[in-house]
């Protein structure tokens, strides 16, 4: 059975792998997802959250 995300949680999977932290292996286990979805997700998204990925100072 295939388990459908929001977009709001794919976005957030794919900041947390964008601010480089963490692994595409480390982010599927803190999620509990496979680590093809990070990938096909930081594809679709990667671009979108680069641009509204906000930053603290």
């Amino acid at each position: 059975m295939s388990v459908r995300y929001s977009d709001d949680f794919k976005k957030e999977v794919i900041r947390a792998y964008m601010a480089g932290d963490k692994s595409t292996v480390e982010i599927a286990a803190e999620y509990n997802i496979a680590k093809s979805s990070v990938s096909e997700w930081a594809k679709k998204y990667g671009e979108e959250c680069q641009y509204t990925h906000t930053t603290s100072k």
